[in-house]
């Protein structure tokens, strides 16, 4: 950033319970330029599938309550099935960015997607579009995503060695680009201590 002093500053509103709105912007003194960001993010239900709403009857029959049980203490509850949320970003380069997020299995499946495209131009170049999603079992996550564009794959696969919070992890990550027959595969082991 040329060395140079950097100044920031960002603000995160609450209009309503399922409103958000905020900004930030940022000033690089080396290049004399600035930038902004704003963006606001909206929590919805969405409708349920029957098969995810006979879920949701047998969890109420089995505890009782409407609610999701609560999760570890310091945490925040589990999301409810359908639990969604839209984002939208708008950068001083005049680029808009759009993200959903859906949770189908409460703290086990959820899928999201972006699309982002020049928001003075939108037509004068292809938007971008990702579509991913991350699955949590036990003592692992799988996350994978695939550029629409380009056609091209991500996955990571995380999975802890042990029981303990501090167990080593290990993970298995891969991109595959089939137009441009590129296949990358890599691994790490990261251990906390």
């Amino acid at each position: 950033m040329g060395g140079g002093p950097v100044w920031g500053a960002n603000y995160w509103q609450a209009i309503t319970p399922n409103f958000l709105m905020g900004g930030e912007g940022m000033y690089i003194a080396a290049q004399g330029t600035p930038a902004a960001a704003y963006a606001f993010k909206y929590k919805f239900q969405a409708p349920l599938t029957p098969q995810e709403q006979e879920q949701v009857e047998a969890e109420k029959n089995k505890s009782g309550a409407a609610a999701p049980p609560p999760g570890p203490p310091g945490m925040p509850p589990p999301e409810a099935p359908g639990a969604s949320s839209i984002i939208g970003q708008f950068h001083s380069n005049g680029m808009m960015t759009l993200n959903y997020r859906r949770v189908v299995t409460p703290q086990r499946v959820t899928v999201g997607s972006e699309l982002a495209f020049p928001f003075f131009a939108p037509f004068n170049d292809p938007p971008d579009l990702l579509l991913g999603a991350e699955f949590n079992l036990t003592r692992s996550k799988l996350a994978w995503s695939m550029d629409c564009n380009t056609w091209k794959f991500n996955s990571i696969l995380e999975t802890k060695l042990g029981m303990s919070p501090m167990a080593p992890r290990f993970t298995l990550s891969a991109a595959v680009d089939h137009f441009n027959q590129d296949f990358k595969f890599g691994y790490s082991i990261n251990i906390d201590g």
